[in-house]
């Protein structure tokens, strides 16, 4: 009699230790095929998101800096005098056009020579997207 009772009892047991194995193995009822996908991307690139790039910003950080044209240093017209290009001197041109910010650019080094002259056309563009947004100066296209 205890034989009966000991199988059903070691039954039980198998039934529950195998549902509860299939319960983990399946991740559970809150588990997909979706989320095993976003398991891959995470060991991809890891638990971090991936850095969003503005290759103008980036390309006219580069001309700024000196990194991909000659290095450059830049000024900024301020009434009659030449400040170099910093975050107190720019901010007069807050709220303005990016005209008013190309035409009072120039080089300290040389203060009658306009930054325009010194640079690409493409280069001198990538180069007023980038003190615009590096400085929040809102420029407008008029």
């Amino acid at each position: 009699m205890w034989i009966k009772s000991f199988s059903l009892i070691l039954f039980t047991f198998f039934v529950f230790i195998f549902s509860q194995g299939q319960a983990v193995a399946s991740g559970g009822d809150d588990y997909s095929a979706e989320d095993e996908g976003a398991l891959e991307n995470l060991d991809a690139y890891g638990s971090e998101r991936e850095r969003v790039v503005d290759p103008t910003y980036e390309s006219g950080k580069a001309v700024y800096t000196g990194r991909s044209a000659p290095k450059l240093s830049y000024c900024v017209k301020v009434g009659d005098e030449i400040i170099k290009v910093k975050r107190k001197s720019i901010k007069e041109f807050k709220q303005k056009s990016y005209s008013d910010l190309a035409k009072n650019l120039y080089r300290c080094d040389d203060p009658n020579q306009a930054i325009r002259g010194s640079l690409e056309k493409q280069q001198f563009l990538h180069v007023l997207y980038y003190l615009n947004k590096r400085y929040k100066l809102n420029l407008s296209r008029a």
